[in-house]
């Protein structure tokens, strides 16, 4: 019977870096409480080519340009750290629609890293009564983006 290779969340780091290109960056920082990570994805872009006498009358379509897709990140809010204070960090560059690299490194025995440019679109702060303050972020993904190994440093 074969072992699994799966892997825990836990130890994922999410780094944003100085420069918009990954290629480009000197520091990479992680971003301060991270709690969950939704993305990266990839697909293309279905373009509806559907006619009056498509077959079986039913939609056709071909093929578009590539979807880079979206990093939804969940945190516990903690503006004290600059990757989530509202004057230098996620807020920040989300009003200021600053392009940002960032690399998703996984756990795993190759240090599995996602490195792209992302611009972030919103950040959400929640203080339920009695609970703790979580923000949620959005970052589209813009332009190409590549899977490598070993981390970032």
């Amino acid at each position: 019977m074969a072992v699994t290779k799966a892997m825990a969340s836990s130890g994922i780091v999410i780094y944003v870096g100085d420069a918009a290109l990954p290629d480009d960056v000197n520091t990479w920082t992680p971003i301060a409480d991270v709690t969950g990570l939704d993305g990266p994805e990839s697909g293309r872009a279905l373009i509806d080519c559907t006619h009056m006498t498509s077959p079986g009358n039913r939609q056709e379509f071909i093929s578009g340009q590539k979807l880079s897709g979206k990093l939804n990140l969940s945190l516990s809010f903690a503006p004290s750290d600059p990757t989530q204070d509202p004057a230098t960090g996620l807020m920040k560059w989300a009003d200021d629609g600053t392009k940002k690299a960032v690399a998703v490194v996984f756990n795993d025995q190759r240090v599995t890293t996602f490195l792209c440019t992302v611009i972030f679109e919103n950040v959400k702060v929640a203080a339920p009564l009695n609970g703790k303050v979580d923000a949620t972020c959005s970052a589209q993904i813009t332009g190409d983006f590549e899977w490598t190994t070993g981390g970032v440093s």
